[in-house]
């Protein structure tokens, strides 16, 4: 290898790291996530009235047991579940929807929801109302004997999913 080639690889590698160097020192440094009003509706939640809605006997769940469970693992996060009836409490609504069509043998399908209800002031009217301020939802198609394990892994995904977001409104406090 001649010296002007070795010259030339040289003045170019300087030129791609100082490109490198320039590219990463303009770039912008990473923002906050931004975060939708949906999610900003779960800020200081810190207490909820949890209420299963459910169609649990169809798939053989137990919903004292999931409501147990999830209030365990809700007040790990820091978020107390309240007695039933108690309106000081944002509502956290699980609702799971069981779908069977008689035209697909040993298919069945549901759809679990997470819906959070709180009291919401509406400018215009000034008025305050309760309304869902955050829903999420998973769907599963199973055949019939792996609905029931897919429905409680649809539940648990969605209770992740809450508290993740949960967790995300506490950076803005």
């Amino acid at each position: 290898m001649n010296d002007r080639s070795h010259g030339l690889r040289l003045v170019v590698m300087v030129g791609v790291v100082l490109a490198v160097a320039f590219i990463s020192w303009s770039a912008p440094i990473m923002s906050a996530p931004k975060i939708t009003g949906e999610v900003m509706s779960l800020a200081k939640i810190n207490r909820v009235n949890l209420v299963m809605i459910m169609g649990l006997d169809t798939l053989g769940l137990d919903s004292k047991e999931i409501h147990k469970q999830w209030s365990k693992r809700l007040a790990a996060q820091g978020i107390k579940v309240v007695a039933k009836g108690d309106t000081s409490a944002v509502t956290l609504n699980v609702v799971l929807v069981v779908l069977e069509d008689a035209t697909v043998p040993n298919a069945r399908g549901c759809i679990v929801f997470v819906i959070v209800e709180q009291p919401v002031t509406i400018d215009r009217i000034n008025q305050k109302v309760v309304i869902p301020t955050y829903t999420a939802y998973a769907a599963r198609l199973k055949t019939s004997d792996k609905l029931t394990k897919a429905a409680r892994e649809a539940m648990d995904e969605l209770l992740d999913k809450f508290l993740q977001r949960v967790r995300l409104t506490m950076s803005l406090q």
